[in-house]
């Protein structure tokens, strides 16, 4: 069992099967999300759940934070005044793993600094199946000296850490990798229904793309759920995806495709795509 003790914030699509790598390294793990019932599988399998975010920092020398948004880091790290101020926080980690934008980020980082906290952004590369299986990457705004007792926490639950050695860092990375992969998945759409349109069926055109330079890991990963024209389970969400194409749009992104990019995912979540997978941009583009 490792001597790391680790708090966690957040157990939805991600947290979840992160912290379960977690607990089969052998971590001893203690949990915290504001739907409690999600905790009870974790417990079972040996973690400790508290009911307020602030608890944790009796309890673990590094807290990880997966939540959803800006809003949410910062109504559990600025707007809850217990959090920063608990007594047993000071010359502590906390791991921000969320995919947040560049200013929340430094704000949290400098409110933190001034109780003694060692934040860190270190969002991750991955869907949840790249969580199930642990082989995310970690963006991690810091020396790789800075977070040298943290390694085996990130080893636990991904294949490859890069040290970007400066706070923020890890965010801008995080929404530029994003930004290709929303290309990606908007890509994918566009050519399987182009070629549909030209009487090509999708499992044929998909098999040229995968097998062609066109190919990539999404490619591949997808081909089944559009030739099946099933999308469960939601892998990623087509809300978040919009998310951070504004992430990406707001530091100033202004490239010749981001417009488009924009356009389309607002317009899909705007027509009742936002809780589906990322994938069903090709649903909404097919009607």
């Amino acid at each position: 069992m490792s001597s790391i003790k680790i708090g966690w914030i957040g157990l939805g699509a991600m947290g979840n099967p992160m912290t379960n790598n977690l607990l089969k390294a052998g971590f001893e793990l203690s949990v915290y999300n504001r739907t409690k019932s999600k905790t009870s599988d974790l417990v079972e399998k040996g973690a400790k759940a508290v009911d307020t975010p602030e608890e944790l920092w009796e309890v673990a020398d590094v807290i990880f934070m997966m939540v959803s948004n800006d809003q949410s880091c910062k109504d559990i790290v600025l707007e809850d005044a217990n959090f920063l101020n608990a007594p047993s926080a000071s010359g502590k980690f906390l791991i921000n793993v969320s995919t947040i934008s560049p200013e929340t980020s430094l704000q949290l980082f400098e409110a933190a600094k001034e109780k003694g906290i060692k934040y860190i952004d270190a969002p991750v590369s991955g869907s949840a199946g790249a969580a199930a299986t642990a082989s995310l990457l970690f963006l991690i705004g810091a020396k790789e000296s800075e977070v040298q007792t943290i390694i085996p926490g990130f080893d636990a639950m991904g294949k490859k850490n890069y040290f970007l050695e400066e706070v923020t860092k890890g965010n801008k990375a995080k929404i530029a990798i994003n930004y290709l992969i929303a290309i990606n998945y908007l890509g994918i759409a566009e050519t399987v229904l182009f070629a549909q349109n030209l009487g090509v069926d999708n499992a044929t055109m998909l098999d040229v793309i995968n097998n062609s330079g066109a190919g990539n890991v999404t490619s591949k990963i997808k081909t089944e759920p559009i030739v099946t024209k099933n999308f469960t389970p939601i892998a990623f969400a087509l809300e978040n995806m919009l998310k951070d194409v504004k992430l990406a749009k707001n530091e100033g992104n202004n490239f010749p495709l981001s417009d488009g990019l924009l356009k389309a995912y607002t317009d899909a979540n705007d027509a009742g795509f936002g809780k589906k997978d990322v994938m069903e941009i090709l649903s909404f583009l097919d009607k």
